[in-house]
């Protein structure tokens, strides 16, 4: 996990092919979020599951299968658990500047 001050904590979430982290002051206020909760986006990559489910740096990842997402801790617990049960769609709803979006991470079989 790296850290600093103006990213906060960050998770690279290789399976799905993107990095997370925390919610910052600014991020919150810049997305006029009601609440802390929730991820960002910090980088996806090229070609993975992130990007087939058309996310991108600096969505904010507000619930996942309908769950909201309290903290980078709690988006990890989530994130394993879609993993270990291979569960083939996961429905995440995103933040992305003044726009509320689904998408769907479709899992491939192990």
């Amino acid at each position: 996990i790296e850290k600093s001050e103006r990213k906060g904590d960050q998770e690279e979430l290789t399976e799905w092919g993107f990095t997370v982290s925390e919610l910052t002051a600014d991020v919150i206020r810049q997305a006029q979020l009601s609440s802390r909760d929730g991820v960002l986006i910090s980088g996806t990559k090229e070609g993975e599951l992130a990007a087939q489910a058309q996310l991108g740096a600096g969505d904010i990842i507000l619930t996942v299968d309908g769950e909201n997402v309290r903290d980078l801790t709690h988006f990890k617990e989530l994130y394993r658990e879609r993993l270990e049960s291979n569960q083939e769609r996961v429905l995440l709803i995103i933040k992305r500047r003044a726009l509320t979006l689904y998408r769907i991470v479709k899992q491939e079989a192990i």
